[in-house]
């Protein structure tokens, strides 16, 4: 298998173009699209029959799901039951596109989170095919497939279609942003034609930035591309001025009319004198966090040093990929692809692989070409292929043979989980308020208040929050979900016994009411005013 893989990468025949690209000349462009395609499908219909049921317990999907049925019924967009928080969980508000592109799932399915899956899943398919547009001109058709599978059957991203958030969404936007910049600048408009692209490519950035305020990135990256491309200090092109005007107008009319990203700041302000430093340490320590999150697209269930190697050797590749690429002749990928990493590593805040996910696509392009770019002296480059695609075949197959492919495991249809939801929404008031370690599916599900818990030491503090929003409930559970917040509500609830009564448990969950105060709360005791 490897001396094929070889072969494809040896046979590879490019020639410069005007424009500086490597542009494949083995085969037609018609027989390259129906084999593309059918990959795409392929890879879409072994994600369509494998959806599993349920939903992982982390929370931002209900948030989404919470908007689209808000906009579905008509009713105020940031209508919920989630009390926020901040800074903990996350914001109270998220981007409207991706609640749009469910909104019509929602309409006709409810809240059916296997049709909603079907919709991430064509997206994802969606989103191949973008790629494959923006990188048709550096790699040959079967290039091409070698990194539809890489993708496409990676278990990572296959585990990703089972969860209802935006970042498959964000793909297509990104991807589609990324074509259409690299359309104009290959195709010379000028006019009519040139404000249709300003136009076009402003709407495709603006949809990027509202599916995640991270896609404002595109805006800075577009002006130094475009400054790099004129060798010369000067004013951007009317293009690039143009764009960024329209998207600008879009960002703010959505901010004025729906949604900010005033939640986020929040998430990130000053806390102390030494901010500034601690960001840097922050952003310093993010380089090693992202680094080791790359593991997870070789997670292979088993071992660690395995993935880790894995992990290293496409890294290197990657980066020897990219410089090659750049020293061919610098596009608009590499500034994104380099912009993007740095954004995500200087803000203060830790998403892990998920926000890595946007330059996941082009970090595998850039390991292919890296292997491309390897010598073929002494046969180090049929080596290097031999065992990449030793190691990435093992752990593809060993992943796989861990997953479970009837339900999520440990979510939120677990027997528990639906017996605590029942529970709550039969054995509550309307006006009742619980505490609860992932308060936005709760609020979902039930249609009663939560919210999470300030994380302190301090337990009149605690007390005092939950004076504040009326709590009237505490539920604790289930066992290794997020670890230090469950151990840190046990330990309240344990040192506050005689304040609570435990009124439901079952196997992975407690449900306590919340009956008295204690004295220091407010200079008095006695029974809890929200009782």
């Amino acid at each position: 298998m490897s001396e094929v893989v070889v072969g494809l990468f040896d046979q590879a025949n490019f020639s410069n173009n005007p424009s500086g690209r490597f542009v494949a000349v083995t085969d037609s462009r018609v027989k390259n699209s129906q084999v593309i395609l059918l990959i795409i499908l392929t890879i879409g219909f072994f994600y369509l029959t494998t959806i599993r049921q349920g939903h992982y317990w982390g929370d931002d999907y209900a948030v989404y799901i919470q908007h689209a049925k808000n906009i579905a019924e008509g009713t105020g967009y940031n209508t919920s039951s989630y009390l926020y928080l901040s800074p903990y969980v996350g914001p109270g508000s998220y981007p409207p596109i991706f609640p749009l592109f469910l909104t019509p799932v929602y309409w006709l399915f409810g809240m059916n989170l296997t049709a909603m899956k079907v919709a991430v899943t064509l997206a994802f398919m969606l989103s191949l095919w973008l790629l494959t547009l923006i990188l048709k001109d550096y790699l040959l058709l079967w290039q091409q497939v070698i990194l539809l599978v890489l993708l496409g059957f990676n278990p990572y991203f296959w585990n990703l279609k089972d969860r209802v958030q935006s970042e498959v969404l964000f793909f297509v936007t990104i991807n589609l942003s990324i074509y259409l910049v690299c359309r104009f600048y290959k195709s010379g408009a000028i006019g009519v034609a040139k404000l249709v692209y300003v136009l076009v490519t402003s709407i495709s950035f603006y949809l990027a930035y509202g599916t995640r305020s991270a896609g404002l990135v595109l805006l800075p990256c577009l002006v130094l591309y475009d400054l790099f491309r004129k060798r010369r200090l000067s004013w951007p092109s009317s293009y690039s001025i143009g764009v960024v005007v329209v998207t600008v107008v879009l960002v703010a009319f959505q901010s004025f009319a729906l949604r900010s990203d005033r939640s986020y700041i929040e998430q990130v302000q000053p806390g102390s004198q030494n901010f500034f430093y601690n960001w840097m340490i922050f952003a310093l320590q993010n380089i090693p966090r992202y680094t080791f999150s790359l593991t997870e697209l070789w997670d292979n269930g088993y071992s660690k040093w395995f993935r880790i190697s894995l992990t290293i050797l496409a890294s290197v590749l990657a980066v020897v990929g990219f410089l090659a690429q750049s020293r061919r002749k610098l596009t608009f990928l590499e500034v994104f692809v380099s912009f993007y990493a740095i954004s995500i590593v200087i803000v203060p805040m830790t998403g892990g692989i998920r926000y890595m996910l946007p330059i996941v696509p082009f970090y595998m392009f850039y390991s292919l070409q890296g292997i491309r770019a390897l010598p073929r002296v002494s046969g180090i480059r049929k080596l290097v292929t031999a065992i990449a695609v030793v190691a990435v075949v093992a752990a593809y197959a060993f992943s796989y043979s861990t997953q479970s492919y009837a339900e999520i495991p440990r979510g939120i249809t677990k027997t528990e989980a639906v017996e605590v939801f029942d529970y709550v929404k039969k054995q509550t008031s309307e006006n009742d308020v619980i505490i609860f370690t992932k308060p936005r599916a709760l609020a979902l599900f039930t249609e009663r208040k939560a919210s999470f818990y300030p994380l302190s030491q301090d337990d009149i503090r605690m007390w005092e929050y939950f004076v504040s929003i009326r709590a009237t409930h505490i539920i604790v559970g289930p066992a290794g979900l997020d670890p230090y917040e469950q151990a840190f509500l046990n330990g309240f609830v344990g040192r506050n016994a005689d304040f609570l009564r435990k009124e439901y448990a079952n196997a992975d969950f407690e449900v306590y009411r919340i009956i008295n105060q204690p004295n220091t709360v407010g200079q008095k005791g006695g029974k809890f005013d929200g009782n």
